[in-house]
Parts: structure tokens; sequence; C-alpha cells
């Protein structure tokens, strides 16, 4: 189902770029991974996480890849039912194959304060309370990330 949501979205480019033809040309340069963890034991999610960046890689005929794997934050540091899907995400990117090309970016400290998860609309732990500003440093440190994988 990932493939085939990639492949539609690059079907689509000229629908978010409306400057984008079929003259333009693109390239899948890296992939960041946000995964759930709620379905599996560390075990398990490990050699999962492992094998999806291999497939990928396959995929894209690129086994170098850039992958970031962004840290099963949810909750903070005072949540401890995570920690072994955290150390497993540990684990997978630092496997010797994946040196050099899979990092790891934690979270944990971008969970919202009290005050933001009561301001929230949709109060929700899986989704982080929809807090943007957790959202954007995020998406920052995994932006970061990824720029020190493509140098």
């Amino acid at each position: 189902m990932l493939i085939q949501k990639i492949e539609e979205s690059l079907a689509n480019l000229q629908d978010k770029f409306p400057d984008f033809s079929e003259q333009s040309r693109y390239e899948i340069s890296g992939i960041v991974l946000n995964l759930g963890e709620e379905d599996t034991d560390a075990g398990t999610y490990a050699k999962y996480l492992e094998r999806l960046i291999k497939d990928l890689r396959a995929e894209f005929h690129n086994d170098r890849l850039p992958v970031v794997i962004v840290e099963s934050g949810r909750g903070g540091r005072k949540e401890t039912a995570l920690l072994m899907i955290i150390e497993a995400q540990k684990k997978v990117a630092t496997l010797p194959e994946f040196q050099e090309t899979v990092t790891y970016v934690e979270t944990r400290g971008f969970w919202p304060d009290d005050d933001a998860r009561a301001a929230s609309r949709h109060p929700s732990i899986e989704r982080w309370f929809d807090n943007a500003g957790s959202f954007y440093l995020m998406g920052q440190a995994s932006g970061e990330a990824m720029l020190k994988l493509l140098k």
C-alpha cells in the first residue's frame, strides 16, 4: 500500500506542483519513516522495519537510499510503554549494512506540554494532539538528519 501511495503521488505531481510538466524530472533522494508501533513486539518491529527499508531501496533501485527513522516519541520522556520499540528503532538505524545511510531522530522532547494538550480540539495521544509545534519540530529534525545523510 505504501508503494501504491507513492506511485499515485508521483503520477499526479502536477496536482500539487502546477509548474511540473511531463518534461520535468524528479528524484527520490531519501525517505523519512514515521511509523506506528502498537501492533507488534519490539523484535518483530525491528525485523520488519529492516525489511521495509530493504524493500523500499529495492523498489527504487537504490541500495544506499538515505532513510531517516523518526522515533516513536509519543508521550514524551515520561512514557515508558514504547521504550522497547524506541530501542528497536535505534538498533535498526545502527545496523552495519545501514551505516551512513540510515539515521534515527529522537522526538520525545517534542511532546506537547500540558497547556498545548489542553488547548487541542482533537485530544488524541496517537496524533500528538494535532500539535503543530510538535509536528514542526519533528519535520525540522527529520529534514536536518536527511541533509546530513545526503552530504
